[in-house]
This record gives C-alpha cells, structure tokens and sequence, in this order.
C-alpha cells in the first residue's frame, strides 16, 4: 500500500454532496417511520418521522457554517449508522414496529453532531479587522460630539 491510500470514506466524500446527505436522510426518516397497518395500509409515526429528522436538519446548518471535511464525514456515519438501526430494528424485531430504536439511534446522532456548533458559531461570526473597529470607534466619538 502506497503512502497516500485513501480509505474509502475519504473516496465516497469526494463524491457525495451535503444536500445528498440531506436528501438521503430525509427519505430514510421517513421510510423509517412507515409502519405496516392491518392488511393493505401503511401507518406514519410522527414521533419517529420527527426524531430522524432531527440530525439532518443539524447537519444541514453545520455543513452551511462550517465547510470542512468533517462535516461531510460525520454526516456519511450519521446516514450510516440510521440506516443500519432501520435495518436491524426491521429485521429483527420487524414484529415491533414502534420500539425506541428508531427514535434514540438518530437522536444519539444529533448530540454527537452537536459537538461541531461551537466550532460551527465560531467560523460563521464576523471577522473584525482591527483597522475597521478603530475607524468605527472614532466614528461613534465623532457622533457623540
């Protein structure tokens, strides 16, 4: 193996969007909150429709402020990591279509997510150059005046 081998998360970034990761996440939530109801009819449970959306909707804000690679990557694990909670909670316990699973997995998601907004905050804030605040400053004595 060569010194620069790519992992293949770092191969799928390149090729993956934000607003795909959205999208996909989007579309997981709510397939995941589709439950079979009686013979022909499917049911949507809001609480677990609202939970997946949850960490989308961050990551969607936290990829709009903070365009690093991270973002992108911590995004891939959390469409990761949702849709293999929908699959094991679907084919395993595919009886219980209401269990918590569904709704803590993508919740756990959005705190580990959340540990990206400070840095998030602090890369969307203004930058002050010091000439600007001087020139300001004198302005608002000026005013005063």
């Amino acid at each position: 193996m060569s010194p620069t081998h790519d992992t293949y998360l770092n191969r799928l970034e390149g090729f993956v969007s934000p607003l795909a990761i959205v999208l996909a996440g989007v579309g997981l939530s709510l397939v995941a909150a589709l439950v079979p109801h009686r013979a022909h009819a499917f049911e949507l449970l809001p609480l677990q429709a609202a939970a997946g959306l949850v960490p989308y909707a961050l990551f969607a804000m936290l990829a709009w402020m903070l365009r690093e690679p991270i973002v992108k990557r911590l995004g891939l694990v959390t469409l990761t990591v949702h849709l293999l909670a929908l699959l094991i909670q679907r084919g395993l316990a595919s009886a219980q279509a209401d269990t918590p699973m569904l709704v803590a997995v993508p919740l756990f998601m959005a705190i580990i997510l959340l540990v990206l907004w400070p840095r998030a905050l602090r890369a969307s804030a203004p930058v002050e150059v010091a000439g600007n605040r001087a020139a300001e400053q004198a302005k608002d004595r000026a005013s005063i005046n």
